[in-house]
């Protein structure tokens, strides 16, 4: 297990290589720059010239990337040039919430996804397999701003039961932090357990054909230790690996819902890198998502190993 983490972290450096690099030469595609965004309306040439200057924009674009990657490799992501807070120092600043926001999803989404993918599968062909379809179907089509706004309208606007937005931290009490988290969770997580759902009925449906299943039934097990001990079991494998990929959605989606919901994370902090050219804030934000998307479906590997014990790693 040791010599396959290390790999997996030796193969990770050269893909966070590439995602910097594509991240860095396709931001300056886009019209205009740091200095362009700072000036505004009071835009001077002389004093643009001045400033790109000062911030090394007027170098080479591979000197520039050659520069940033070799402090990004030193610890040192740069400075905003909006509000001259480290990058690394805003980023960490930033990071619990989104975290909190994602993993919470995850949570909520699991819990009704697995529940209801087995009740699919083993009630195959009823209402209650019709009626899980649906809510995959909804959960899939529905994009998570137009679910956020609704929910807004609906138990803030009209209903004044939750707060439209905001972040209350956990220091003024775990029920405040649920109640400003709960919509966005829901907003969030909705499209992950509408995917989980899905995947966890069809695997669940694979396993309960599997002779171990019948030979379970034949020895007489009763049909709850028969599905949540030998059928689920093996069929999280495979759930677990769309579970990885859709902590990449989580992560992704934050983006959106955190301005939807006016949540301080790290997908509001990228878009108002966006909005002012800054460089700096923009690609660290983003080598910071790559690099904890990476860790996280490190952990979701390792924990096949857990789920199914033949699982063997080299």
């Amino acid at each position: 297990m040791g010599k396959y983490i290390l790999h997996r972290l030796i193969i990770a450096v050269p893909i966070l290589i590439g995602i910097s690099i594509l991240t860095f030469f396709l931001i300056r595609l886009v019209p205009g720059d740091t200095v362009t965004a700072i000036l505004g309306t009071n835009y001077d040439p002389k004093l643009a010239h001045k400033l790109r200057s000062e911030m090394g924009l007027d170098q080479p674009v591979i000197l520039q990337y050659l520069i940033w990657i070799g402090h990004v490799f030193m610890g040192d992501f740069g400075t905003s040039s909006f509000t001259g807070q480290p990058v690394l120092s805003a980023l960490v600043e930033r990071l619990p919430i989104t975290l909190e926001l994602a993993l919470l999803s995850l949570v909520v989404a699991l819990i009704i996804a697995i529940p209801l993918g087995v009740l699919a599968a083993y009630k195959h062909g009823t209402r209650a397999d019709y009626a899980s379809g649906t809510f995959g179907m909804f959960g899939i089509s529905v994009p998570n701003f137009w679910l956020g706004t609704l929910l807004i309208l609906i138990f803030s606007l009209h209903l004044h039961l939750l707060p439209s937005g905001g972040y209350q931290p956990l220091s003024k009490g775990i029920g405040e932090n649920l109640r400003s988290l709960l919509m966005p969770v829901i907003a969030l997580g909705t499209a992950v357990a509408a995917v989980t759902m899905r995947s966890t009925r069809s695997a669940m449906l694979d396993v309960l054909n599997e002779d171990y299943i019948k030979m379970a039934k034949a020895k007489g097990a009763s049909n709850a230790r028969i599905i949540w001990k030998h059928g689920l079991r093996n069929a999280l494998v495979p759930v677990m690996t769309v579970v990885g990929i859709q902590i990449g959605y989580l992560l992704g989606g934050s983006v959106i819902i955190e301005q939807v919901f006016a949540l301080p994370g790290m997908g509001r902090l990228a878009l108002q890198a966006i909005s002012n050219r800054d460089y700096s804030l923009l690609q660290g934000t983003i080598l910071f998502v790559a690099v904890t998307f990476i860790m996280i479906n490190l952990i979701i590997d390792v924990i096949y190993g857990w789920i199914n014990p033949s699982i063997r790693y080299k």
